[in-house]
Order: structure tokens, then C-alpha cells, then sequence
């Protein structure tokens, strides 16, 4: 049977070799990207090899993006070494707060209610991510002039984090999808699945319910104590 040290010790390994991985990658990548942008600057290119070199340099640049995806969502089962407590309730309101320009761009309307405390045990960045991917993926699910209602509570030795919107954004099946789009929904599913990773390794767990009319998102972490 493998001892707790040894399993914490081969997972650090672990996360080790993940983040060595991506860093090497991510030179020649990078290396890549600026030859392709130094070569679009030299004079002499006719039009036809200019469209080449930046359809060349888009790819480079979704390849990079994908890669960093993907080490975020590796990272995201890695709880942190520097876990303290936060309270739920002001970092959720600190993310409505950012993300309130781009509701009322879209003519959503956002209803908070998270004034009572919330304490929970995990590291500020890591919460502090998951919140900002969780509420950009309901955002985006929201129609325009729909409501999208955020409330937290302390209920049940629970801290609990709930974001409903009234109108959901329904895909047209029968049309097929632009490139660009199904990007951008590949995205969408990964910042999701990053936020459940941050939220599941830290302790809490990500609930989804869909009635139809309406879509809602609930977040359960143990409430953490504070020292005395």
C-alpha cells in the first residue's frame, strides 16, 4: 500500500513534469510565432504568400492558446500548496462587479444577494479563477434582456453559491456551425470544465439543473472555521 508521502511525492512529480512539458512546448511555439510575424513584416511578399503567413500565424496562435487550455486544465485538479480562507460571498461579488459592464452590454440583468459571510479553505487565484470562468459560461448562456440571479448562503455547515438565469441561450440544431463557433464553444467547455477541476480539488462540487425555462448552477464548499 502506498504511504500518504509517497502518493503526495509522486503527484508533485507529477505536476512537475505536466509544467515541464507545457514550458518546453511552449518555446518553440513561441519561437515559431515570432518568426512567422518577422517574416510578414519583410517587404517584397506578394499578396498570395502574405495570406499564407497569416493564416499560418492564426494557427500558431490557436495551437499556443489550446496548449495553455489545456495545462489550466491539468493544473485545475491541483488543489495548492497555499489554501487560506476566503469568504465566498465577497469574491463573488467582486467577480459580478467585473463582469457587470459586459452584462449591461448585453442588456442582462444581474440580481445579487451575497451579504451574509461565507468561509471556505482554498487558494484566492485558483477560487478566484473558477468564479470568473463559471460566471463567464452563464453570462454567455444568457439571452439578450434575460436575468441572471447570484445569491450565496451559509446553510447546512454549506457554503452555497447559486447562479440561475430565466433565459437561456438555445442552439439552432439544424444549422450547421461556423468554424469560429465551434471554437468558441470548445472554449466555453474547457473554461467550464477548468472551473469544476478548481472547485472539485479544492473540496466543493459543481451541480447543474435545467428545467427547460430556465438554467441554474450550484456550488457546495464545506464552510471553513476560523482560527480563534
Amino acid at each position: 500500500m502506498i504511504s500518504p508521502i509517497a502518493r503526495q511525492r509522486s503527484e508533485s512529480e507529477r505536476q512537475q513534469l505536466i509544467a515541464d512539458l507545457f514550458h518546453a512546448l511552449n518555446q518553440p511555439m513561441t519561437a515559431l510565432r515570432c518568426a512567422l510575424e518577422l517574416e510578414l513584416l519583410r517587404e517584397g511578399r506578394d499578396e498570395a504568400q502574405r495570406e499564407t503567413m497569416q493564416t499560418a500565424l492564426a494557427k500558431a496562435e490557436e495551437i499556443a492558446r489550446l496548449t495553455g487550455g489545456l495545462r489550466e486544465l491539468l493544473q485545475a485538479e491541483d488543489p495548492g500548496d497555499e489554501r487560506s480562507i476566503q469568504d465566498l460571498a465577497s469574491l463573488v461579488r467582486e467577480t459580478m462587479e467585473s463582469f457587470s459592464p459586459v452584462a449591461e452590454g448585453a442588456n442582462i440583468e444581474l440580481v445579487l444577494q451575497c451579504n451574509s459571510p461565507c468561509p471556505v479553505c482554498a487558494e484566492l487565484e485558483r477560487l478566484r479563477q473558477a468564479l470568473f470562468y463559471l460566471t463567464d459560461w452563464v453570462i454567455g448562456a444568457t439571452q439578450e434582456g434575460g436575468q441572471m440571479h447570484v445569491a450565496t448562503q451559509a446553510k447546512a455547515g454549506k457554503a452555497v453559491l447559486t447562479l440561475a438565469i430565466s433565459r437561456c441561450g438555445v442552439p439552432n440544431q439544424e444549422s450547421p456551425k461556423l468554424p469560429d463557433q465551434k471554437t468558441e464553444d470548445l472554449w466555453r467547455r474547457l473554461n467550464l470544465a477548468i472551473a469544476r477541476g478548481i472547485l472539485e480539488s479544492a473540496g466543493g462540487c459543481l451541480r447543474t439543473e435545467n428545467d427547460g425555462a430556465g438554467l441554474s448552477f450550484q456550488v457546495r464548499f464545506p464552510l471553513a472555521r476560523r482560527a480563534r
